[in-house]
């Protein structure tokens, strides 16, 4: 038998969670969301903690971290101060190269989106990258669909990137 109260009351926690920890973000912060979410086979998963906390430790900042651990998926949110897209730029590259050695994705759930269009190639490898410019180019061979965004090669991160 379960005690709807007590079921309420563990949601409301869970769902107030990350409320909590954004208010400790001050004015002269950002969030960017470049490598929100990252997904790790589940038996990976402390190692890509592991990875969290050295970037952490190795660029001064600190970090939101929150997600569905219970499937490998987890949003990173890195607090930085000032807005600096090229130590951004680093960070991604890092990380999103170690996720990927884990056997890990650059994103499981919320999708490329331009913010990672840079990194898509990575995660999936020239050759993979070439079928899917060459996809896009069957499909829409005037580039009016989405122009220059996720297979591209004129933005970079750093362009797209909204911090």
């Amino acid at each position: 038998m379960t005690d709807d109260s007590k079921i309420k009351k563990w949601w409301d926690l869970r769902n107030s969670a990350l409320s909590v920890s954004l208010r400790s973000i001050t004015t002269k912060e950002s969030m960017p969301t470049i490598i929100e979410d990252a997904t790790v086979p589940v038996r990976k998963l402390v190692s890509l903690v592991d990875i969290i906390e050295k970037i952490s430790k190795k660029y001064k900042m600190r970090f939101v971290l929150y997600g569905h651990a219970g499937n490998g998926n987890l949003h990173i949110r890195p607090i930085l101060k000032g807005k600096n897209k090229e130590r951004m730029r680093a960070i991604a590259k890092e990380f999103f190269s170690q996720v990927i050695a884990l056997g890990g994705s650059i994103t499981g759930e919320h999708g490329d989106g331009l913010a990672r269009s840079e990194f898509v190639k990575l995660q999936y490898g020239k050759d993979v990258y070439s079928v899917f410019k060459k996809i896009k180019n069957r499909f829409d061979p005037k580039n009016i669909l989405n122009p220059d965004k996720i297979i591209t090669s004129k933005h970079t991160m750093t362009e797209n990137l909204k911090i």
